[in-house]
């Protein structure tokens, strides 16, 4: 297979020492094997490393690197610096990959030339299996897709957003855009989705490829019993967000409630509608719950977010 590309798969681990066997087979199960992987361990207090270097003893293609800055999107980045491959993916040692996404996914990318990654579709599984999901887009298949207005969409309904396993990228794009946001340590892999979309152009096959998991004790799930995802979205945009797609300095010491009254209503276009043409004093009363968590917002604002969640969709058509 010399004549087909290399493709570095990036593993970033934290006390994942029972994980690391089994992530290691599922790559294998690809049948692709001019391939790299690529273990960060981030911190572990485990045998993840140890665990690593026995599977190195008898396959040259894994590497091992060490991140001690904290968090998977530091890890993430280490491997990509270190990445010999013409294309990239990344894979959490707790999912599955589904068989054949490698070659069906390069397959894409080497077709559409212009296309900078490929994005498929992912089976959300819980511990109960009661509640297991495919998280779908709508979007045209087999086609190059510009990627702005799409990462605007997935903005405003994160739970539409794909999960970023589920693709495959050119690792050259990926270091253009300069990876995954270290600043974040929950979400950095929904934000760089979004500055994909921002920054390329894409192909979406409805397929599922990838099968996460959401463990009951993993990091999103503990967040999600201290906030709910929506103010927990919410402090993601007001601190990370902003500044980086629109250069809103939220962190200043400036009077900027409107600024970020703005912000939220633009990115919570179903919700605020649903709010504002309902009129469900629940829905409102959980919205200022949330605004008056983050102490930015007086009561008698919400009706100036609402407004100007009409005016800033009139200005992202303007735009698109």
């Amino acid at each position: 297979m010399s004549d087909i590309p290399l493709l570095s798969v990036v593993v970033p681990v934290f006390n994942g020492e029972y994980y690391i066997e089994k992530t290691y087979n599922n790559i294998l199960q690809q049948n692709y094997s001019n391939l790299e992987i690529i273990f960060v361990d981030n911190n572990s207090e485990d045998l993840t490393s140890e665990t690593v270097e026995k599977l190195i003893e008898s396959d040259q293609r894994v590497r091992l690197f060490f991140e001690s800055k904290k968090g998977a999107g530091a890890a993430r980045n280490t491997g990509i610096k270190s990445a010999r491959g013409e294309f990239i993916c990344f894979l959490d040692c707790d999912d599955d990959l589904v068989p054949d996404k490698f070659l069906k996914q390069i397959d894409l990318l080497q077709t559409f030339k212009d296309a900078n990654f490929i994005i498929g579709d992912t089976l959300k599984m819980y511990a109960d299996s009661t509640h297991n999901y495919v998280i779908k887009q709508s979007l045209p298949e087999g086609c190059l897709i510009e990627g702005r207005k799409v990462a605007f969409q997935w903005m405003a309904n994160f739970g539409q957003l794909p999960h970023h396993c589920s693709g495959l990228y050119k690792t050259d794009f990926v270091r253009k855009i300069e990876g995954y946001g270290e600043a974040l340590l929950s979400g950095e892999d929904a934000f760089f989705l979004v500055k994909a979309a921002m920054h390329g152009a894409f192909v979406y096959q409805s397929e599922v490829y990838y099968e996460y998991m959401r463990h009951p004790d993993s990091t999103v799930s503990v967040l999600n019993q201290k906030m709910n995802p929506s103010y927990r979205y919410l402090e993601q945009y007001l601190t990370y967000y902003a500044d980086y797609l629109f250069g809103i300095d939220l962190k200043s010491t400036e009077d900027n409630d409107v600024n970020k009254v703005f912000l939220f209503a633009l990115m919570n276009w179903e919700q605020s509608q649903k709010t504002f043409e309902s009129g469900e004093n629940d829905v409102l009363n959980e919205f200022l719950t949330g605004f008056n968590q983050f102490g930015f917002l007086n009561n008698s604002k919400w009706k100036l977010a609402f407004k100007l969640r009409f005016l800033g969709k009139k200005i992202l058509n303007r735009l698109f």
